[in-house]
């Protein structure tokens, strides 16, 4: 590769990341923090500035390790607010489009100008996708989850070239470990890091001698460690995750909606790669986008599939570039600069489109700063607080009141018992000093909403109510 390939390479990559950047940053407060969004803060703030790691006991029930993402979402917040938090989401964002646009650039077996087609039409669709705009925006685990997972391809493409491949091996290990540290789904893709690495050496005795020595063993050996060490906890947390299974058809919807568009170029990017003969590249690629999707499939729902999607853009945007960009090397040169500029305007249109319906992702939860404001404006130090809204509240007090005072619909032990009777008996007993309830037609799980109903039929007589705005209600204790 050329110096002034180099160069132009880079440029080209820092216009697509400057792009992704500006429709990403806008509008960061565009709703309250999230209830995911705000517990990985506290524990964070909590851990990180409180040296308080154990209270949420978070590593049960956290799908990643507690002490790696929530302090940088505490750093953030602290700087910017959720503002600043999610930040750092974008950040993490724009990064993995420019990973795109080098991972793309190297796997692509045209000249240089090709190589450079494929890359900016793979790192396009990834900065403008909707899903993309989502998880960059949210200040949760998944997105430097991704972004590792994604560097850690990269660095196993580039050990093909790589003057010194058991410093690549070595970086590209660490960075699947971050990942996977970060949250555990980003594991469910090791399998397919480790017969695709192990396809691009094996046929080199060197190469595939660094190969096991500096990404096989290390993997392996620190997996090991990790599920010795996280047993009990991994068990919990898979224990916790049991959900009732949906169709599906329920589950492939969701695959759907969130890609959308997306599919028109990744068929058309097949094509170009299968009539190059690129039959097992582009089999890895379409096996990649969609192994998430069999996961879901196997497990029976699509929790957090929306933000799960985001790796399947990945995939297919990188197919979609290759192939486009093959298609295009093998039209003449007279229409070809006709199909580029084309090309160039559909892609356009289709960001502002997909920008457009991307903000639906702005509002699919409802925004609780206003009663939560006054929450916090009548709580003192002490005070005991039931919330249906959940990790929100604790966030929102977290200056006022220690966060263990907050108690959500999730869990609560009271007068050794739990569930139910706990809350129950200790809305009977008026052992909250507020309570915050959200209306019955809000929809809720059927756990909640057993809580719900038995919270509100026994607040009568020790609660009165101070606050009833839309949807949330505040509750006093009356002595």
């Amino acid at each position: 590769m050329s110096i002034s390939n180099t160069k132009k390479y880079l440029l080209f990559a820092s216009a697509i990341a400057a792009a992704s950047f500006l429709i990403r940053a806008v509008n960061l407060s565009y709703n309250s923090p999230f209830n995911d969004e705000a517990i990985y803060i506290v524990i964070g703030k909590m851990g990180l500035f409180g040296g308080d790691w154990t209270s949420y006991n978070a590593a049960s029930w956290m799908a990643g390790l507690p002490f790696l993402y929530p302090p940088l979402a505490g750093v953030g917040f602290e700087l910017g607010g959720i503002v600043g938090a999610r930040m750092l989401s974008v950040v993490f964002g724009v990064l993995s489009v420019v990973l795109i646009f080098f991972i793309t650039l190297h796997l692509s077996d045209l000249k240089a100008k090709g190589k450079l087609k494929a890359a900016l039409i793979a790192s396009a669709l990834m900065g403008g996708a909707p899903v993309g705009y989502y998880v960059s925006r949210l200040a949760t685990y998944d997105i430097p989850s991704f972004f590792f997972l994604l560097a850690s391809l990269f660095l196993l493409v580039l050990s093909q070239k790589s003057k010194n491949p058991g410093k690549t091996y070595f970086f590209a290990f660490t960075a699947l470990s971050i990942g996977v540290g970060i949250k555990i789904i980003t594991g469910i893709f090791i399998p397919l890091l480790v017969v695709f690495s192990y396809l691009t050496a094996r046929k080199k005795v060197r190469l595939f001698l660094f190969w096991k020595a500096y990404f096989l063993f290390p993997l392996a050996f620190t997996l090991s460690i990790y599920s010795a060490l996280n047993f009990r906890n991994l068990i919990i947390y898979y224990q916790t995750q049991t959900l009732p299974r949906v169709t599906a058809g329920e589950i492939l919807e969701v695959f759907r909606e969130n890609l959308g568009g997306v599919f028109i170029f990744y068929l058309i990017g097949s094509l170009g790669m299968l009539v190059k003969g690129q039959l097992r590249k582009w089999a890895i690629l379409t096996l990649s986008a969609f192994w998430i999707l069999f996961f879901h499939l196997a497990v029976g729902h699509p929790l957090s599939l929306d933000k799960h999607t985001f790796l399947s853009l990945a995939f297919l945007s990188v197919a979609s570039g290759l192939g486009i960009a093959n298609l295009l090397s093998i039209i003449s040169q007279d229409k070809r600069s006709f199909l580029i500029r084309d090309l160039g305007l559909v892609i356009a249109i289709f960001w502002v489109f997909w920008f457009q319906d991307a903000q639906k992702y702005n509002i699919l939860w409802r925004n609780t700063d206003t009663p939560l404001a006054y929450l916090a404006s009548q709580v003192n130090p002490g005070d005991k607080i039931l919330s249906e809204i959940g990790a929100s509240t604790i966030l929102a007090l977290y200056e006022k009141d220690f966060p263990t005072n907050v108690t959500t619909f999730d869990w609560l032990e009271y007068k050794k018992n739990s569930g139910l009777t706990a809350y129950k008996d200790a809305v009977s007993d008026g052992y909250f000093n507020y309570i915050v309830l959200e209306s019955e037609d809000v929809p809720k799980l059927v756990s909640f909403e057993r809580i719900h109903d038995v919270v509100t039929e026994n607040t009568e007589e020790n609660y009165k109510v101070i606050y009833n705005q839309g949807v949330f209600s505040v509750r006093k204790r009356n002595f």
